[in-house]
């Protein structure tokens, strides 16, 4: 199948909806939103999504854009609209606004715009090599630490609050242990297990590798 491009107005509400809540500093960047479809890959593995910056010539040509953002079509109408957002909102911030020393917001003399810059991901890393050796890097413990509070936050619930809408302490949660065992508990007690994890991993008792 020939490589195909779609106007994407669902994504682009979803920017433009990230932009005011998030990413304030491309509030006056020109971005345009693409579907693609058709075979799609990168490193072997099927890629869901890609940022462009325009400049020079390419910008000259395209005057009304500053970056462009492609996200895999089909990808895209597999996905649950939570797992949407977090895609647009990882192509997003690899986008950030050129700045002198001072500060100062540098503009492209050719549109008026910000100029912006290409950000690389926080983490890059094998998950095998994690495996291995464990946080060995500074940002792959930041990384950690977003999975961990982000864990937290799931069943922070008081056990006598309303919980408006979020699972009560005693709601029966039934996991699978690696070995296919099925082990029944309730969301208060995962919640003191995860908080317990946590603690010891900011302190050091948990071993890394």
């Amino acid at each position: 199948m020939a490589t195909e491009y779609r106007e994407a107005p669902e994504v682009e509400r979803i920017g433009t909806s990230l932009i005011r809540d998030f990413h304030s500093r491309l509030r006056d960047c020109k971005i345009r939103y693409l579907l693609r479809f058709g075979e799609w890959r990168k490193g072997g593995k099927e890629c869901w999504s890609a940022t462009t910056l325009l400049s020079g010539a390419t910008q000259h040509v395209a005057s009304d854009v500053d970056a462009i953002v492609q996200i895999n079509g089909e990808a895209w109408e597999a996905l649950r609209e939570s797992q949407r957002v977090a895609l647009v909102d990882h192509e997003l911030t690899h986008l950030e606004v050129n700045t002198t020393g001072a500060g100062d917001i540098i503009h492209n003399p050719q549109t008026g715009r910000p100029m912006l810059r290409s950000v690389s991901h926080d983490v890059e890393e094998f998950a095998s090599v994690i495996e291995r050796h464990g946080l060995w890097r500074p940002d792959l413990e930041m990384a950690a630490e977003a999975i961990r509070a982000r864990e937290l936050s799931m069943f922070d619930v008081s056990e006598d609050e309303d919980t408006n809408g979020r699972l009560p302490g005693d709601t029966a949660v039934e996991l699978s242990t690696p070995d296919g065992q099925s082990v029944r508990t309730n969301v208060r007690e995962l919640r003191r297990v995860t908080r317990d994890l946590a603690g010891r991993a900011r302190g050091g008792a948990i071993a890394e590798g």
